[in-house]
């Protein structure tokens, strides 16, 4: 799973800075089934430009299968969804 949250990381900091998003920005990782069961929130950035996160498991949920899908959720932005690219989804 680790390898997954870390794509998810990368993925989150390249919309972030694509949609110009204002922190925090939530990113909720959802299964084939749109079932939230990750949430990563983007805290803050250093001066070297690198994203601190927080992390956290989603209650009542396990591990889901692919394909996975982001939400995003910034104040000011109406939220969107993005599909995480993952090999999983090439299936």
């Amino acid at each position: 799973m680790s390898d997954l949250i870390g794509q998810l990381e990368a993925f989150t900091v390249t919309e972030i800075e694509k949609a110009s998003l204002r922190l925090p920005v939530t990113a909720q990782l959802m299964d084939v089934s749109a079932v939230p069961f990750f949430e990563l929130v983007a805290v803050g950035k250093d001066d070297l430009g690198i994203y601190s996160f927080e992390k956290k498991p989603l209650p009542g949920t396990l591990w889901k299968q692919g394909p996975h899908t982001v939400r995003f959720m910034s104040e000011g932005t109406p939220s969107f969804l993005r599909d995480l690219p993952w090999p999983v989804n090439d299936r």
